[in-house]
């Protein structure tokens, strides 16, 4: 048995079917089509194109395997799925209990910062949630209700509902901590990195994050701001380089990241609150009062 209900969108021509596969603007958030599946038999499903809309799916009972970048995750009850747009997937049923999922595909202006400000991002996002069961299906109950009725004040309706769905979600999942884990890529790309030319934009953008968003949760995490946390990974290289080479200031300040000698010795002064030259020499003179044994 599968249970479907849509909101559809008639292509150019008459007299064709329904389509629910598409990005739209038209509201911040929008419910493009949502459902419940029972299904009995094996079955596979394969997208290699992905969506044009955002993918909620919601696992009620039963054992799926799903599929994205390359990777496989064994999906067990109460398990949510959220993929991005475009982003392909695959999944098919594993195990011989009976499969029960809703589902909810859904796009719209807003989406991405509604996403981000309930720290469910990056994704795709997979996260176990049984509790969140009996919320779920509350809402998915009231989604139906609404398609059915299909008066005036439909898609203000839905998008209620969806916004209702997504803050319960990011109020059953979120723990303490997440914010590190929601930043793991850009950190560590940084400190890989941090003699290349950085930018806030392209870090957030790493983590599916807004650039104000990423800056607040950098912050709070580090204490500072991601251009202050680069430029003190900068300076600690090129103080370890003053004391432990004879390259000159110009040839570190290069190594470390920066074009402009004049700059780096400027920031280098504010940090240090000495000169590259001074800050060598002081080194020096350290280590000859003090000589290895």
């Amino acid at each position: 048995m599968q249970t479907i209900s849509y909101h559809a969108f008639p292509d150019a021509h008459r007299n064709t079917v329904l389509a629910c596969n598409l990005c739209s603007d038209k509201r911040p958030l929008l419910v493009n089509c949502a459902g419940s599946t029972f299904i009995k038999w094996t079955f596979h499903t394969k997208n290699t194109q992905g969506r044009k809309d955002y993918y909620l799916l919601y696992l009620k009972t039963g054992t799926l395997t799903f599929s994205v970048s390359g990777e496989q995750h064994t999906l067990t009850s109460g398990t949510l799925i959220l993929l991005p747009p475009d982003y392909p997937y695959e999944y098919f049923q594993t195990g011989e209990a009976p499969l029960f999922y809703y589902w909810i595909h859904f796009t719209g202006s807003h989406v991405q910062s509604l996403l981000d400000e309930y720290a469910l991002l990056p994704l795709p996002l997979f996260r176990s949630l049984p509790q969140a069961s009996v919320m779920l299906e509350y809402q998915m109950q009231k989604m139906f209700d609404i398609f059915i009725k299909n008066d005036t004040f439909r898609d203000a309706a839905l998008s209620h509902c969806m916004d209702a769905i997504l803050l319960e979600l990011a109020k059953h999942s979120y723990k303490p901590g997440d914010e590190t884990k929601r930043l793991s890529k850009s950190i560590k790309h940084i400190n890989n990195c941090y003699t290349s030319e950085l930018n806030v934009p392209e870090l957030a953008a790493m983590e599916f994050l807004s650039v104000s968003r990423f800056n607040v949760l950098f912050k709070r995490l580090m204490k500072i701001s991601p251009y202050q946390y680069i430029i003190q990974l900068r300076i600690n290289a090129a103080c370890e380089m003053l004391r432990d080479s004879k390259l000159s200031v110009s040839q570190i300040a290069e190594l470390v990241g920066f074009q402009n000698v004049f700059f780096f010795s400027k920031l280098f002064k504010k940090h240090m609150k000495m000169s590259p030259l001074r800050y060598r020499q002081n080194e020096a003179n350290t280590t000859e009062a003090n000589p290895r044994s």
